[in-house]
């Protein structure tokens, strides 16, 4: 019996590679046998059917009609998926595809393998721009097999220059829809914005290995998101990424061993992207954003370096604390609490790039400090000590050579925020902050050590002078602004900090 094969590349182009990886999936998944080869790669089975993965290619082998068959309920499954009634009863878009596919009217580019070519817009020969093939019937791609790309030819009218297409083979046409079934999701700005995250590799393995290791980890397809979130307002692309990445290490720390989910990274790169759109039912998509992140297994390794256990044996993580505090919070006019994100996605951003990160925290301190002075309430949930434990722990895992000031650093910053609420004289932090250069930030503290004198007596002189001593040695003008703000940062959290006990004293 003469057997039929057909086969979906891994090409780069990461929307059809993902959509082969989610169609492998359902097949995976749902196949009543599951064999290796000899060669270690994995193979679902469907009676006469094969569906073999292997590192540059999935193919479907069988005879013909049993082939477009499993192919058939493969598409008939994604359409089930993501084509749900509304609460009118109604049909219409589900999750992330409405998002995305709110143009199409009707699903009618989810077709069986075979019909596709059957349409009018296909040509039987031709050179698909995805995977390079040119034995198959190709089509100008459209929206519904690549929602990113625009369509050349509609666009010559504006730029006369432009002309021809950008064409999909049979078969990266039909694998590309199933993309959206292995991405991770978020909605944003009452859901008018999208970010989505997906695994990325060299080969197809790799980046099943990693969805298969984590897709129990998944929600389903909730409101919000398609994973636990770890903590508040993640909206852009890095921070969701981090919010992800957090979510998978709660969860996978609670139900496998430590070293799973690293495993599991090893080989795959991360990309992050945040569409937007002007109203919920546009055509108009726009992409915000687009990151790729090379290491999340550096990033997962910096999660897992920042768990703590309370005296009670309770597990904390300080990078999710810190992540949670950077949103600043406020009423609106309607009374609903709001949250400026600017900062975190700083921060984020920062992370996932491996920069230095003491600026962003010792900004977010000062707004800390200013809430803190309109409203003492505001910051009850503060968690200073979680910032101050992060540090360390961050430039460890970047390999900063500023950590070796950290001691210093944090003796005498703290020293400044005791003698701030010992003296309730906020300008020294100020003055920090407005510090344009090393010979500006030197004078700074020699005010304090002229004005406060009698303060720093009473306290801890030596231990005091030893370690200004120390800073004022290593001053240049290399290092001068991340001293500023890791001193203004230790400063800030030590009155927070003091100011938080005050504030519990009265209430009891």
């Amino acid at each position: 019996m003469t057997r039929t094969t057909v086969a979906f590349q891994h090409t780069g182009n990461f929307w059809n590679d993902l959509g082969v990886i989610g169609l492998w999936r359902w097949l995976y998944e749902n196949a009543p046998d599951i064999r290796e080869t000899s060669a270690g790669y994995p193979v679902a089975v469907f009676g006469d059917v094969e569906c073999l993965l292997s590192s540059p290619q999935l193919q479907v082998s069988g005879s013909e009609s049993d082939v477009y068959g499993i192919l058939h309920q493969a598409v008939d499954a994604l359409r089930t998926q993501v084509w749900q009634p509304t609460a009118s009863g109604k049909e219409w878009w589900a999750g992330p595809s409405s998002f995305l596919y709110a143009g199409q009217n009707k699903p009618d580019f989810l077709l069986s393998y075979e019909q596709l070519p059957d349409k009018a817009q296909w040509r039987s020969r031709g050179r698909c721009d995805v995977c390079g093939n040119t034995n198959q019937s190709v089509r100008t791609t459209g929206t519904g097999y690549n929602p990113l790309l625009v369509s050349v030819d509609k666009m010559s009218g504006f730029y006369s220059e432009l002309r021809g297409g950008y064409q999909i083979c049979q078969s990266c046409a039909f694998a590309a829809p199933f993309a959206l079934t292995q991405a991770w999701y978020s909605w944003g700005n009452q859901f008018l914005s999208l970010t989505l995250l997906w695994p990325v590799a060299t080969d197809l393995l790799t980046v099943d290995r990693f969805l298969r290791q984590t897709s129990e980890l998944r929600t389903g397809n909730n409101v919000g998101r398609n994973y636990k979130q770890a903590f508040s307002y993640a909206d852009g692309p890095t921070a969701c990424f981090l919010d992800l990445i957090c979510s998978l290490w709660n969860v996978s720390r609670k139900t496998t061993s430590a070293d799973v989910l690293e495993m599991a990274l090893a080989g795959v790169q991360f990309h992050a992207m945040q569409l937007s759109k002007p109203t919920r039912t546009s055509n108009v998509i726009s992409v915000d954003r687009y990151e790729i992140i090379p290491d999340p297994t550096g990033v997962l390794r910096l999660v897992q370096g920042s768990d703590q256990s309370s005296k009670g044996g309770k597990v904390w993580n300080t990078f999710i604390s810190v992540l949670g505090d950077m949103p600043v919070r406020q009423r609106g006019v309607d009374g609903r609490t709001e949250a400026d994100t600017h900062l975190l996605n700083q921060i984020a951003d920062a992370i996932v790039s491996k920069a230095p990160i003491e600026g962003i925290l010792a900004e977010r301190v000062y707004r800390a400090l200013d809430q803190l002075q309109a409203s003492p309430e505001s910051l009850k949930d503060f968690n200073s000590l979680a910032f101050r434990l992060f540090v360390p722990i961050y430039f460890k895992e970047v390999k900063d050579m500023t950590a070796d000031l950290l001691p210093a650093l944090q003796s005498v910053g703290e020293t400044l925020g005791e003698l701030i609420k010992l003296t309730d004289d906020r300008s020294i932090l100020y003055n920090l902050r407005n510090a344009r250069n090393t010979d500006d930030l030197l004078e700074v503290l020699s005010r304090v050590v002229v004005r406060h004198a009698d303060a720093f007596i009473e306290g801890e002189p030596e231990l005091w002078r030893s370690h200004l001593r120390t800073l004022a040695e290593s001053l240049d003008s290399g290092n001068w602004r991340r001293v500023r703000s890791l001193l203004g940062l230790y400063a800030g959290l030590k009155f927070i900090e003091l100011s938080q006990e005050g504030s519990s004293a009265r209430s009891t």
